[in-house]
């Protein structure tokens, strides 16, 4: 989630429906761009201000944006960090969607060459599907 609404109001996630329109007001009084002529720091803060009291200000989209917060931290707290630093979601590795593939597969996407001779290479398909396509097709050899 990118904004914590009850950060930038700067109330509690218990805050009643008047604590969240007396901090608004307060805060859009604060910042609003005619009290603050040519400053868009505080024209960005108004902005922030209104939406996220335009969520928390009306009970349903309240309820929906913290349904979304506890899915958020929920899934935060499955997430681990790699040896390499990228993130891990559920064992899977999304740094390295190779090594994910072979997992899943069995075989990495790039690593099936085999080696014929030190100087050619020759691509050998892990997955031979020949023989069932033939069948299938009724194609006989």
């Amino acid at each position: 989630m990118e904004q914590d609404y009850y950060r930038i109001l700067g109330i509690r996630e218990d805050a009643s429906e008047e604590e969240i329109k007396k901090r608004y007001r307060i805060l859009a009084k604060k910042y609003h761009p005619d009290t603050n002529p040519g400053d868009r720091e505080a024209e960005q803060k108004f902005k922030e201000a209104g939406i996220a009291y335009a969520i928390l200000g009306d009970p349903k989209k309240r309820r929906e944006y913290d349904q979304m917060r506890r899915v958020e931290k929920k899934t935060e707290g499955n997430e681990k960090k790699s040896e390499t630093g990228n993130r891990k979601s559920a064992g899977f590795d999304y740094g390295n969607p190779s090594a994910g593939f072979e997992q899943f597969f069995g075989f990495r996407p790039g690593n099936y060459e085999k080696k014929e001779n030190q100087e050619q290479k020759k691509k050998v398909n892990p997955i031979d599907t020949t023989e069932l396509f033939e069948k299938f097709m009724g194609i006989k050899r």
